[in-house]
């Protein structure tokens, strides 16, 4: 049985009205806007709804498809507050100065706010912390799984299993692996497919190639050296300017040597070598090639290492051949003392040698075997001379 209003029922001053010209009924006003106005509170018992398909029993109320639920500004405008399009349910409404935010409002300390994918907790926000992958977050952000950011296609970041990852479109790739206990590279940072910084697991660091030989190695490919390079601004005069010191103790207090690199007052660099501990170097290298050492300079000469041993002949004439001079080198004008390569060479080759720019340097410690069997042939000479006289 059904009831037909052809005209306008109130029951109750504002309790119930039916405007049957319009099709609108009010509940707690006499003047309804839309199909059911209600002012006042609305409770909605929850009971069972048969759809064509399904079959819900706490249903309290129910929205149709592509259908959503409004909030009014006053009288002018109406906001999206919630509803289903093509299963995928939207809340709020995308437009400038509609809703300004969302708040999620737990009741109690403690209380948290969670995001299901299917069966499975996706993401909890509970006091402060935001956890993904995880429902006990410990920080601000913990996440258990990949963390990945994109600038743009093929270029990423991305954090996975304790690693770090940056991986550029052009192929240049850092990562950082923090797990420990990994046989994967610690540090590996790329471009173009080729490792510019690495750190292995076995703690080498390899600058130029990703298969360090030793605790460090450089690497510099097309014919180019490794260069290692340390710099300082040095601003006093005789200051260091660089140290390299090697210790057997991991935290530096059995130094057990040291190279300083000195800038002078008169611009000029000096290096000093220290074998231990001590204020005094072992031996001092200047930049004009001068070279002072605390102790003796020797050559390896033991019989073990030599062949074809034979008296020098002839020492005295090649002696006689030989040139003292006195000079100074271009760059400076300190005066020396000295020979010259190219005359030594014609008398004795064996003295000079030549390097690759073509310079010519003599041993002048090797003279000495020659001035050795050359005091000897006068000595012979000497005696004879004595014995002539004798008779």
């Amino acid at each position: 049985m059904a009831i037909k209003f052809l005209n306008t029922v109130q029951v109750d001053t504002d309790v119930l009205y039916v405007d049957a010209v319009n099709d609108r009924v009010g509940i707690g006003t006499a003047s309804p806007s839309a199909k059911l106005d209600v002012d006042g509170v609305i409770r909605s018992r929850g009971g069972t709804y048969v759809a064509d398909i399904d079959t819900k029993t706490n249903v309290g109320l129910i929205i149709p498809e592509n259908d959503f639920i409004y909030t009014a500004d006053g009288s002018s405008y109406l906001r999206k507050l919630i509803g289903k399009t093509s299963d995928i349910i939207t809340i709020g409404e995308a437009g400038t100065s509609l809703i300004d935010g969302i708040n999620l409002t737990p009741g109690t300390s403690g209380g948290y706010v969670q995001i299901f994918n299917n069966s499975s907790i996706a993401a909890k926000f509970v006091d402060g912390k935001l956890g993904l992958g995880t429902t006990s977050p410990g920080q601000k952000l913990d996440v258990i799984g990949t963390v990945r950011s994109y600038a743009s296609a093929g270029n990423y970041g991305q954090i996975a299993n304790g690693s770090f990852q940056a991986v550029g479109a052009h192929g240049g790739t850092f990562m950082l692996d923090l797990d420990n206990t990994s046989t994967a590279d610690l540090v590996n940072i790329k471009k173009s497919g080729s490792s510019r910084f690495y750190i292995e697991n076995g703690g080498n660091v390899g600058i130029g190639t990703s298969s360090p030989a030793a605790q460090l190695e450089i690497y510099k490919i097309n014919d180019d050296p490794a260069t290692l390079r340390l710099s300082s601004e040095v601003q006093d005069g005789d200051a260091i300017a660089a140290i390299i010191s090697f210790s057997n103790d991991a935290g530096g207090g059995g130094v057990q040597g040291r190279i300083e690199n000195i800038a002078t007052e008169d611009d000029t660099t000096v290096f000093k070598f220290y074998t231990d501990n001590t204020s005094s170097p072992s031996m001092t290298l200047f930049d004009s090639g001068n070279m002072t050492i605390a102790g003796t300079l020797t050559q390896n000469s033991d019989v073990r290492l030599k062949e074809n041993i034979k008296p020098i002949e002839s020492a005295l004439d090649k002696v006689k051949q030989m040139q003292g001079v006195e000079f100074n080198k271009t760059n400076s004008s300190t005066k020396e003392i000295g020979v010259v390569a190219q005359e030594i060479e014609k008398i004795i080759p064996e003295l000079v040698l030549e390097d690759k720019e073509g310079i010519k340097s003599v041993a002048y410690g090797n003279i000495t075997a020659v001035l050795i069997e050359a005091i000897k042939e006068q000595q012979k000479q000497i005696e004879e001379l004595k014995q002539q006289l004798n008779k």
